[in-house]
């Protein structure tokens, strides 16, 4: 393990041991996040250390769980099912889903079935809990249960479409996985239609909407990228030859060097903002649609996030505490330089 990633890991379990600690239980900002990052560091340098300090940590996090908490996925509950899942299907525990998402989903069922809660839910958390739903029905084996997970997420799509106003396509003038809406709107409604879930209705909303999204190419190529991530899944199941066209003309329009001379800064180097998100991109891409491959060299992001002066400013004490979380933080850009020093394309 490079030294600075050792550094970074212990400094980080210190603080999580420490009684001034104050992270929050979260999936993106907190202790949740914190867990996937120990334990897929454990994976993949070797150090037993770290799958302790994440069993103690997800521990902590089960018995602190109150209903009354948020629900949503970045700051939420929602996001404490998602990251429990991925740890049970990656192996790193064993366990039932939906025993250990029952008190979750109860939470979640209560406060998501009131019209007037969902309502006043910004469009972004909406998205986020249908990527949940979706999680959810793809496990849920009980017939009663799943009926009450589809009729959430067929009010949460519905909810959803009534807010979309002008504006709501818009992308914002740097790169964020959490502010630009339609690369993620996009991606969970070709999700249900893949699981042939309410597909007219969504079928309907991707007509009516159709216009407004493949009328904008995106400013920043980054942008370019992460809406072209989000189009290619959706392409088997819509039938307007538009989208096609759509997809390849935001393929010939990315300039993945733009991308990473321009576009990236010297501390974009977190996943919700920078670098770590490029690179999980084009992997998916190039995995998964080889006609749109977009060819790079890993290295260069590898170096760009090792060269950011961010490193230097992370032993500043007042920065780090802005900046521990998985998504947000520097445990999510060691773990994209160990992913890209050990040529892995997916998490």
């Amino acid at each position: 393990m490079h030294k600075n990633a050792r550094k970074l890991t212990d400094r980080l379990i210190e603080s999580l041991a420490s009684p001034a600690s104050r992270y929050p239980l979260s999936l993106f900002h907190g202790k949740m996040g914190l867990v996937i990052y120990l334990y897929l560091m454990s994976r993949l340098e070797g150090e037993t250390k770290y799958e302790q300090t994440a069993e103690e940590l997800l521990d902590e996090i089960i018995a602190a769980l109150l209903p009354t908490h948020p629900i949503g996925v970045a700051d939420g509950l929602a996001g404490i099912s998602l990251g429990v899942t991925f740890l049970i299907k990656k192996g790193f525990i064993e366990g039932d889903i939906n025993e250990l998402s029952e008190d979750i989903d109860n939470a979640v069922f209560k406060r998501l079935s009131l019209e007037d809660y969902r309502a006043g839910m910004s469009a972004i958390e909406l998205i986020h809990l249908l990527f949940y739903l979706c999680s959810r029905l793809e496990e849920q084996t009980d017939p009663d249960r799943r009926f009450i997970l589809e009729e959430l997420a067929i009010r949460v799509i519905n909810t959803l479409y009534t807010i979309i106003r002008e504006g709501f396509f818009d992308e914002y003038y740097s790169f964020s996985i959490y502010d630009y809406k339609t690369p993620p709107f996009i991606w969970i409604l070709g999700r249900f239609l893949s699981m042939g879930f309410y597909t007219d209705r969504i079928g309907m909303i991707i007509e009516t909407l159709t216009h407004q999204i493949i009328s904008r190419l995106p400013i920043l190529h980054s942008n370019r990228l992460y809406v072209l991530a989000a189009v290619l899944p959706i392409l088997p199941y819509v039938k307007d030859p538009r989208w096609k066209d759509y997809a390849q003309m935001l393929h010939r329009e990315i300039d993945i060097e733009h991308i990473l001379q321009s576009e990236m800064l010297d501390r974009n180097i977190f996943f919700i903002s920078g670098l770590p998100t490029i690179y999980l991109l084009l992997c998916y891409i190039n995995r998964n649609y080889p006609d749109y491959e977009i060819p790079f060299d890993p290295r260069v992001i590898h170096k760009r996030i090792t060269d950011s002066d961010a490193w230097a400013a992370l032993e500043k004490d007042h920065y780090h505490p802005f900046h521990c979380g998985l998504a947000d933080g520097f445990p999510g850009a060691q773990l994209a330089l160990t992913l890209i020093e050990k040529n892995i394309t997916t998490l």
